[in-house]
């Protein structure tokens, strides 16, 4: 009798085991069932994600193609944190359901910083309604806003206390503002580059002893290449304490020569100064909107002083100085013409014929 129970049991042992296993493949083979879907639902995303990027081709706008582009990639990870999800759900790991959710909450943020890369990009380069400098800097700080409140609320939704991040964080950044001052000053000082625009990227400052072209506006420093290629890396402070000049944003540029005649020519230097005047305002490179005077400027030691003070059309740099050098090879044949000559640095000595 005894013999007959060990058996029964032993049986009911063997067939629970059975069924254990049973029940083992028949999870995992829900689970490679969830994943079968999981891949079915993956390329068919994608066979729509290549049906609309077809679509925004053919519009006019590139804005819809920007954020497509950017966020394809997104969409497809929200379908495996899907996945991640209901595997963890199947196989009783509800533990890990956390990290479940903190993927959810960095693909979200990811997600959204490539909207607003798409948009920034967008402004940058296929709109002129916008300031390409205040578009990066105003992005800059919405993508900071956003990365901020969508962190707050993952931590409040993990069961962390806002309030007392929020208070550490006051009382920290009081800390960092003092220790930090001069690169606050410097981000500062960007944003207001930004807001007032005395310069933007492409354009020719100069600024105390850094002179050249502006390659980037940065949060806390601008790059300017001199003209002897070398770059500068300029803290944004130093734009509040000194005066910039932006040469690139001329509207004329100026001729202003001092041409010396003989004293032997004084008699025909009204003339010489006339035929000058004919000569500038007859002259198609000249802004005859702006002031053109050539007059007598004094007697010096050695010339007779005549100022010759224009302005070009062009501000172009090498097609200035063409026209320059044009129009004082003109003026040169002028004052031969009237028999008059250029003066260099002469002394007259006279002897007195007394003394000899």
């Amino acid at each position: 009798m005894i013999d007959f129970i060990q058996n029964i049991a032993k049986a009911i042992l063997e067939y629970q085991a059975i069924i254990g296993i049973f029940a083992a493949i028949l999870e995992y083979q829900a689970i490679i069932g969830i994943f079968a879907i999981f891949i079915i639902l993956h390329f068919s995303v994608n066979f729509i994600l290549i049906k609309i990027a077809k679509l925004t081709k053919k519009t006019a706008n590139n804005l819809d193609d920007y954020i497509f582009k950017n966020i394809k990639t997104p969409v497809r990870v929200f379908i495996w944190i899907g996945f991640f999800y209901i595997f963890i759900k199947q196989v009783n790991l509800i533990e890990f359901s956390i990290y479940a959710d903190m993927l959810l909450a960095i693909n979200i943020i990811w997600t959204l910083i490539r909207l607003l890369s798409s948009i920034e990009f967008y402004l940058i380069n296929d709109s002129d309604k916008f300031d390409k400098d205040l578009t990066r800097l105003m992005m800059k700080l919405i993508k900071v806003a956003t990365i901020t409140l969508v962190s707050l609320s993952a931590m409040q939704f993990f069961g962390m206390e806002i309030s007392s991040i929020l208070t550490f964080g006051g009382v920290g950044g009081m800390v960092i503002g003092f220790a930090a001052k001069d690169m606050l000053a410097n981000i500062f000082g960007g944003l207001m580059i930004s807001l007032d625009r005395p310069f933007s990227v492409g354009d020719w400052i100069r600024v105390g002893e850094v002179e050249g072209t502006v390659e980037q506006i940065g949060w806390r420093m601008t790059v300017v290449r001199t003209f002897s290629k070398n770059p500068i890396y300029v803290p944004n402070s130093m734009f509040s304490t000194k005066h910039i000049e932006t040469p690139s944003r001329m509207t004329n540029r100026r001729i202003r020569e001092v041409i010396g005649l003989r004293y032997d020519d004084i008699a025909t230097l009204p003339k010489i100064i006339t035929e000058i005047e004919d000569y500038l305002t007859g002259n198609n490179k000249i802004d005859q909107n702006a002031l053109t005077m050539v007059y007598f400027s004094h007697f010096n030691a050695s010339s007779l002083d005549l100022v010759v003070y224009t302005f070009t059309k062009t501000t172009n740099w090498v097609e200035f100085q063409s026209i320059k050098g044009g129009i004082l090879l003109d003026i040169a044949d002028i004052i031969a013409k009237n028999n008059a000559d250029i003066a260099y640095p002469t002394q007259t000595i006279k002897i007195d014929k007394q003394s000899l």
